[in-house]
């Protein structure tokens, strides 16, 4: 009778000079041990008594070591057996460890490293006898459950880890589980693995694994340490999933992220920046219902001010692993600005500029609710926690239509607490829509019948919140009866992002196929996919063009190289090209197009426009403006004629006419009598004065309305004698610059000019206030340059031309001559800093 100890062993070998000095060694160690020098009587006193361990020398004469442990293993399959071997090989041993063997050992053996392997294999019998109970669970779950060695090597797998990778446990058990894992990703594996410690016995992982077509795929894992006594490893448990579509998933979120911008902004949870130094530089204003302070009194700060003292030395190193690239998600507590502590989960990653990390950004949640609910649970549920509540899962047992086992996951999903979820019937949480069919599928399963392994219901939570889940189950036997194992995810959010995401490209559709605007999507001109009015515009229908290169379709041939240009080099335009109809009609179109990315590749957007009417219009207007400056000409050449006329006749008739009227006053005195000279001569030199003064109005008109200097002179001597006019008429000061062009110019283009000069004094002298006033002519072979600038009051240029139109006259008149004779008017002036006009004609 075995009296309990550190545990009871039992000592195979055949030979008495090894067995009895190991079984010594072995009692002083503090087991209790029974030696047997074959295998049958150590078999006949395992049926009679419970043992721990079991080693056996691995070559016997009649019943040899892998025998001997399987027949062991048939009568208590939690038996930890390990195999001793001096004979054979290192693969021999690996081969008993297939079989079922917990570990080797070499001879001749090394005490210290015999004593850690049974510590080891002690901790492995405590942990199958208290998981004995959960087994059903861990072995029916869909998601994967492995142990396995420091050294890598696998020494349990469920069958959904069996099913996942398509092998048998056989083939598995022995190996190292890395051979599953691509071979990039191996030191990122082990390296996470390091990392694990007594203070950190649990982390999650995210890495990629190698399915059995040869397909690479995204698990997640749960893995936790354990210890001995002396805190040495004795193994490690990971629990995973496939999260592939998550992955997937994640990338097409990633693609539309910005339409969904608005939503992260209004996000409940805490969104975080730490530069490089600790000091928080953005915090969002969830923050002031969370722990009670406003941003700003957190802006600006460590965050190791906030951080419980406690937590801070590991959240300290943590955060260094996040600079360093590590991605992992932290927990720890917060002091809130009341004083009290807050628990938090945070999930951060590193933000560089210039491939250099400058900081770090994170979403913060609070979950001390969630640690509370834990940490009640804790006492109750120890055996099981480990695979249990590490799940990311709902995980319920059904059976009668009642659920007979719920996990923390499954209250937090539903609001329901496990009492209230155990006592009454499992549909009252379905909505009332989906009842009937998942109570279906839930009976047509507990029959054995086939159904789908996972679909998709909606539950009514207890706030009535709707939430969508999704449930992958298996048919299992609960208490001596048959029960489903069901698994369920909360899809609500991912429901509601496809939702919106649906209801965003159909806004996008109508908008798009809406607007009188052709929208093309394309690849260097290949037709990804376009809106009704881009094919109404070409003549096409979707399938002739989707898939097809449209430059070569749809551009003339002669714009073809320009638009090629144009994709190559990224140009958002607008500009302009020829497009061709299916009918083989040519027309002009506008495009505008930018660079975006899509799925993963780059592509171009463009916007066509048929600017064929809109051409249309210009050519008419072009047609107009030319007959309108025709007119202007021929006006200006008609006016000028009218007052040269004018002139002349007032030269030659009433010219000549005063003179002999000045003839005749001067002969008059001599005919007069004397007596009537005295009184008639003051009278006359009246009239000589009024009559000198009827002259030079007379030639003054004749200077204004052609003055003969311009005719008989030219332009520059023309300027030159009316500023000296202007300037004894207003006292301004007038320079002019420049030199007789030679040859002279045309003459309507001498007299436009001249004519510009005047409106432009004139302007000058009613509203400049100016004291000086500058004339600068040139002309060059290419271009005739005339500038008129003062030291004015000056104006704004975008404001006078909505003052009245009797006030902008002047102005007005001069851009008219200009038009007409094809030149271009520029006005620069401001406020205070005087006016400048220039005109410049091109030749």
């Amino acid at each position: 009778m075995f009296t309990t100890k550190l545990g009871k062993l039992i000592v195979v070998d055949d030979e008495t000079d090894t067995l009895t000095p190991l079984c010594d060694l072995f009692s002083e160690w503090g087991y209790e041990v029974k030696g047997f020098t074959s295998g049958e009587e150590a078999l006949k006193a395992l049926k009679d008594k419970d043992c721990d361990l079991l080693l056996t020398d691995l070559v016997m004469p009649e019943m040899d070591g892998i025998e001997v442990m399987k027949a062991a293993m048939e009568i208590d399959p939690l038996l930890v057996c390990i195999i001793i071997t001096g004979q054979g090989t290192i693969q021999t041993a690996v081969e008993a460890m297939k079989t079922g063997a917990f570990d080797y050992i070499l001879k001749p053996m090394d005490w210290k490293i015999l004593k850690t392997v049974l510590s080891r294999a002690m901790e492995v019998r405590r942990l199958r006898k208290s998981e004995k109970k959960y087994r059903t669970i861990v072995e029916d779950q869909t998601e994967l459950v492995c142990r396995f060695l420091p050294g890598e090597i696998l020494t349990f797998v469920n069958d959904a880890y069996c099913r996942y990778f398509n092998k048998k446990q056989e083939e598995l058990l022995g190996q190292s589980f890395m051979t599953l894992i691509p071979e990039e990703d191996r030191d990122k594996v082990r390296k996470h693995l390091t990392l694990l410690s007594p203070e950190s016995p649990v982390s999650t992982y995210e890495h990629r694994v190698i399915s059995p077509g040869g397909e690479i795929r995204w698990h997640h894992w749960t893995n936790r340490v354990f210890f001995d006594e002396k805190g040495n490893i004795i193994g490690y448990q990971s629990v995973g999933c496939d999260i592939t579509e998550r992955k997937k998933a994640e990338d097409r979120l990633r693609e539309s992220e910005e339409q969904y911008r608005e939503l992260v902004e209004n996000i409940n949870d805490i969104i975080y920046f730490v530069d490089s130094n600790g000091v928080i530089t953005y915090i969002s204003p969830p923050v002031k219902a969370e722990l009670g302070y406003d941003p700003s009194e957190i802006i600006g700060r460590n965050f190791n001010e906030f951080i419980h003292k406690e937590d801070l030395q590991r959240t300290i190193k943590q955060f260094e692993k996040i600079l360093s690239g590590h991605i992992e998600p932290s927990e720890y507590r917060i002091m809130t600005k009341s004083g009290g502590v807050r628990w938090v989960h945070t999930s951060s990653r590193s933000v560089y500029k210039d491939n250099v990390a400058v900081g770090f950004q994170g979403v913060m949640t609070d979950i001390t609710e969630r640690k509370l609910a834990e940490k009640a649970l804790k006492a109750s549920e120890e055996k099981y926690r480990l695979l249990i509540e590490n799940a990311n899962e709902a995980i319920i047992v059904a059976q009668d239509r009642m659920l007979k086992f719920t996990n923390l996951k499954t209250s937090e999903f539903t609001g329901y607490s496990e009492k209230e979820l155990t006592s009454i019937p499992f549909e009252h949480f379905i909505h009332p829509d989906d009842r009937e069919s998942v109570l279906k599928n839930h009976t047509k399963r507990l029959r054995g019948e086939k159904i789908p392994d996972i679909y998709s219901f909606r539950i009514v939570d207890k706030d009535s919140n709707i939430k969508w889940m999704n449930i992958s189950a298996v048919l299992i036997t609960w208490e001596g009866r048959p029960a489903s194992l069901n698994f369920l995810s909360d899809i609500t959010e991912r429901k509601k992002a496809e939702q919106e995401l649906r209801a965003s490209e159909e806004r996008f559709r109508s908008l798009a196929d809406a607007t009188f605007e052709g929208i093309v999507f394309h690849k260097e001109g290949i037709l990804l996919r376009a809106n009704n009015q881009f094919y109404k515009i070409y003549g096409y229908k979707p399938d002739e063009l989707i898939g097809k290169n449209i430059i070569q379709i749809l551009v003339a041939h002669e714009s073809r190289a320009f638009m090629i240009k144009q994709i190559i080099g990224g140009e958002t335009g607008p500009y302009e090209s020829i497009g061709l109809r299916k009918d083989g009609t040519r027309f002009p179109v506008e495009i505008r197009a930018r660079q975006m990315e899509l799925g993963g590749q780059k592509i171009r957007v463009a916007t066509v426009i048929d600017i064929s009417e809109h051409k249309q219009r210009e050519e008419q207007l072009k047609k107009s403006y030319k007959k309108l400056r025709d007119l202007a000409s021929r006006l200006s050449e008609v006016e000028e004629a009218e007052r040269k006329q004018l002139a002349q006749e007032l030269h030659d008739q009433v010219g000549q006419n005063l003179t002999a009227l000045g003839i005749n006053l001067n002969i008059l005195p001599s005919l007069l009598p004397a007596k009537y000279k005295t009184k008639i001569n003051a009278r006359i030199k009246d009239m000589h004065i009024l009559l000198e003064n009827t002259v030079d109005s007379i030639r003054n008109v004749m200077a204004e309305l052609r003055p003969s200097v311009l005719d008989d002179y030219g332009l520059m001597a023309a300027i030159r004698w009316y500023s000296e006019k202007f300037s004894s008429r207003t006292n301004m000061a007038v320079e002019v610059h420049g030199k007789e062009p030679s040859p002279r110019l045309v003459t309507l283009e001498e007299t436009t000019l001249f004519r510009i000069i005047q409106e432009a004094l004139t302007n000058a002298a009613k509203h400049s206030r100016a004291s000086k006033i500058k004339i600068s002519f040139s002309k060059t072979k290419d271009v005739i340059k005339l500038i008129i600038s003062d030291n004015g009051t000056g104006f704004n240029p975008e404001t006078v031309y909505k003052m009245k139109k009797q006030t902008v006259w002047g102005l007005s008149t001069i851009k008219e001559r200009a038009d007409a004779m094809g030149g271009e008017l520029q006005i620069k002036s401001a406020p205070g800093k005087g006016t400048k006009i220039i005109v410049e004609i091109k030749r």
